[in-house]
């Protein structure tokens, strides 16, 4: 996974949109368009969606093709594109970990201090509201 890569390819909206289009392209293309969408979505078709010359497109999906965002696959004259939703899962949990922010001394002096408490409401509510909110909880004791 060469990630500076991937970033690269991220950076530009249209790769970003054609990544949406290739996530749910029901939403966007009638499954008669594409075969029902097993093979994945028809270049032309992300093509049409996209609005651009067929050559823009062809650069568009061959750097999202390179960092291994996206898969395709020739049928006859025809390529098919689809997510690498395993290289994308992998991404996501890279970033998470490294956009997450970090427990400072503080938090975890708090969190000590809440285990050690004989009263644990305080830690069971934040406990609760991490799960809830995704933020806030644990980290919201900052």
């Amino acid at each position: 996974m060469d990630i500076d890569l991937i970033f690269k390819a991220l950076a530009n909206p249209t790769r970003r949109q054609i990544l949406e289009w290739l996530k749910t392209p029901e939403k966007f293309l009638s499954s008669e368009e594409c075969g029902g969408f097993k093979r994945g979505v028809c270049a032309g078709q992300i093509e049409n969606l996209g609005k651009v010359s067929q050559s823009t497109m062809s650069n568009h999906l061959s750097v999202l093709q390179q960092a291994g965002l996206i898969k395709a696959e020739k049928y006859g004259q025809w390529s098919y594109f689809s997510r690498n939703e395993e290289l994308i899962q992998q991404v996501t949990e890279k970033a998470k970990k490294w956009l997450t922010p970090a427990y400072d001394a503080e938090t975890q002096a708090e969190v000590k201090r809440m285990l050690e408490n004989e009263d644990k409401t305080d830690l069971i509510e934040a406990f609760y509201k991490d799960l809830e909110f995704g933020t806030g909880g644990l980290r919201g004791i900052m």
